[in-house]
């Protein structure tokens, strides 16, 4: 059985009433996340900005997706792009890459195969605009699937203006 699994991956945003909006999905889809910010804001929420990626850098999150059965099949992913002095506007342009499995040697971690890389794919990058989540583009028509229970999503910075700010 495939389970449809939208990833969100956020490395840091600001929940701001009108700007965010509910986290949901569709009946028979996961929805997964890798940070503590509330699913549906009611306020502020506050956040820490670490001084990001530089060109050629990535952030990335491993789910845990083994107990949603033998397949899962990811829809989406997001990522947070924030300015560090809360600067709106701000683009900078990524490329995103779906891993199956990790393991670990000693705290080295080693992915697994990799099973897609949207520039690979697209001959392209996705832009993300500062200062807020940003979604990818629709994935479910690459068929981007894990089946070892460790899901792997990896955001590589490939242009960023503010020089990993």
């Amino acid at each position: 059985m495939v389970r449809h699994l939208p990833v969100a991956l956020l490395a840091a945003a600001a929940a701001v009433p009108g700007l965010a909006s509910a986290q949901g999905c569709p009946p028979g889809q996961t929805f997964l996340k890798s940070d503590n910010l509330p699913a549906v804001p009611g306020g502020f929420s506050t956040v820490s900005v670490i001084p990001g990626l530089c060109e050629g850098e990535a952030c990335g999150a491993v789910f845990d997706v083994s107990s949603l059965g033998p397949q899962v099949r990811v829809q989406s992913a997001a990522v947070g792009y924030v300015n560090a002095g809360g600067a709106n506007g701000i683009q900078a342009s990524v490329d995103l890459e779906f891993f199956d499995g990790i393991t670990w040697s000693g705290t080295i971690p080693v992915l697994g195969p990799s099973h897609f890389r949207w520039s690979t794919a697209t001959g392209s990058s996705i832009g993300v605009t500062s200062s807020g989540i940003n979604i990818s583009p629709p994935l479910s028509t690459y068929n981007i699937t894990a089946t070892s229970g460790k899901l792997v999503c990896a955001w590589w910075m490939d242009f960023n203006p503010q020089g990993g700010s």
